[in-house]
């Protein structure tokens, strides 16, 4: 029997087979959006849109977060800090009490839920750049909570990498194409597909540390 791709190197998937899909995630995250942007993951998606459009501001990320987007703030010299959750996750009622007008606050929606904020929002200025970060959810069932949203297409999709900037907003984020000659990005998922029985994992797990190591 032809095998057509792995799945984990252990089972085939004949994609020949498969019917066609009649929804299209991409779509979905995107809908009517003005503004909608791919970039290599989520944290770079980050990245692109405070430096384009607050990269003065500090960012102010949920105190329970991946350590790898205040890594990536970092690395660009972006400031950011940090507002208190509680032990469920929700947002208490002061979080925001230090966050100035010109400041980035990303929400969190976190394990497919949507943020639990209450009538924090509230308390923000409307100046803020706000940011709602769905990268563990397909949908979360609820309107969104911010002008800009960030979805990976990575976490939920099982595909090799992808973070997609959505906006409410029409704005010019022009591409950095400065490394657009630099494939190293790709070195796991060449080897990972040259080795469709799952004998040398190693070597292309070994790559993606590599790749996950250079942060964006």
């Amino acid at each position: 029997e032809q095998l057509h791709g792995p799945i984990g190197g252990f089972m085939g998937l004949d994609l020949e087979a498969m019917p066609r899909p009649t929804l299209s995630m991409l779509a979905h995250w995107v809908g009517k959006a003005p503004t909608a942007l791919g970039f290599h993951n989520v944290r770079s998606a980050l990245v692109h849109l405070v430096k384009h459009l607050a990269p003065d501001s500090t960012v102010w990320l949920p105190a329970y977060t991946c350590p790898s987007l205040p890594a990536a703030l970092a690395q660009y010299d972006l400031a950011h800090d940090y507002y208190r959750v509680t032990a469920d996750l929700s947002v208490p009622a002061d979080a925001f009490e230090r966050v100035a007008k010109a400041d980035t606050v990303l929400l969190m929606n976190y394990f497919g839920r949507p943020a639990q904020l209450g009538k924090t929002l509230a308390q923000l200025p409307e100046q803020c750049l706000l940011i709602e970060d769905c990268a563990q959810t397909l949908d979360t069932g609820q309107p969104a909570q911010a002008p800009w949203r960030l979805y990976s297409a990575r976490k939920m999709l099982a595909v090799p990498d992808g973070g997609l900037l959505i906006g409410d907003n029409r704005a010019t984020l022009t591409p950095d194409f400065t490394a657009w000659h630099d494939t190293g990005f790709m070195t796991a998922v060449i080897n990972r597909g040259e080795d469709p029985t799952a004998q040398h994992n190693q070597h292309w797990y070994q790559a993606h540390q590599a790749e996950e190591a250079r942060g964006l």
